[in-house]
């Protein structure tokens, strides 16, 4: 079986590793926004419904993040087994 170059690992391997930060950055900006919100909340200027939409922005973003990495994991599961199937049947 061939092995994967390491560039093609390395490269998976930040492309795992960026979803999780782009997720958990989404994530962590989202409850500050949120946090800030709920101190605001007496007052509901402009600036308090730009941070509302922000947060809702924010979660949508990383929840969309997140189900791609699942995804990822899901394809790259499937594709693996699909391989060893293969590698042992020639």
């Amino acid at each position: 079986m061939r092995e994967m170059p390491i560039a093609e690992r390395n490269g998976l391997a930040f492309r795992k590793k960026l979803l999780i930060t782009a997720a958990a950055l989404q994530l962590g900006c989202s409850i500050v926004f949120a946090v800030d919100v709920f101190i605001e909340r007496s007052e509901l200027t402009a600036h308090t419904w730009v941070e509302l939409l922000a947060v809702i922005a924010l979660t949508i973003g990383a929840l969309f993040s997140i189900s791609q990495y699942r995804q990822l994991l899901l394809r790259n599961s499937k594709v693996n087994s699909m391989l060893r199937v293969g590698h042992f049947k020639t």
